[in-house]
Formats: C-alpha cells, sequence, structure tokens
C-alpha cells in the first residue's frame, strides 16, 4: 500500500467580473481559519480593468505530515479593493 503525505483537492474555476465601467478593482482570494497543514494553491491578485473578466483556478493542498486525518473546516475570503 502507497501512502502520500500530499493531497491535492481537484481544481475549482472562480470567475470574477468588474462590473464598474469607470476604474479597475483588484480581488484577492485568501484562505481563512483553515489548520496548519492546509494550503490554497494560489492567493496572488487579479486586477481587473473596467468590464473586464478573469478567472482563478484554485485548489486546497493538505500535508498529512501536519495533520491528521479528519473533517475540518475554513473558509475562503474575497477582497476587492478599487484602483486608484
Amino acid at each position: 500500500m502507497i501512502l502520500h503525505s500530499v493531497m491535492v483537492s481537484p481544481s475549482q474555476s472562480l470567475t470574477f467580473t468588474n462590473l464598474r465601467n469607470d476604474i479597475a478593482q483588484t480581488v484577492t482570494v485568501t484562505a481563512k481559519d483553515f489548520p496548519d497543514g492546509v494550503n490554497l494553491s494560489d492567493s496572488g491578485n487579479i486586477v481587473l480593468e473596467p468590464h473586464a473578466s478573469n478567472t482563478k483556478q484554485l485548489s486546497l493542498t493538505v500535508d498529512n505530515t501536519k495533520i491528521a486525518n479528519g473533517i475540518y473546516t475554513g473558509s475562503l475570503v474575497i477582497t476587492i479593493q478599487n484602483q486608484t
């Protein structure tokens, strides 16, 4: 039997659209309240020009050397800031 110490969830797509016509916006996705050993694959920023859309691929990585098997909860926080 082969045991994997790191597991990666299937990738999920999140599409963001800037509905404003006068200003660009920065979208940030971060993980909140996940235990040590659980990481979000990409928490970088997306800059959206007016009326633009962009899709971000996200997955979770679980390091089983740092966290026991079980059921855990956490949140993804989406923050939007207007460019000045």
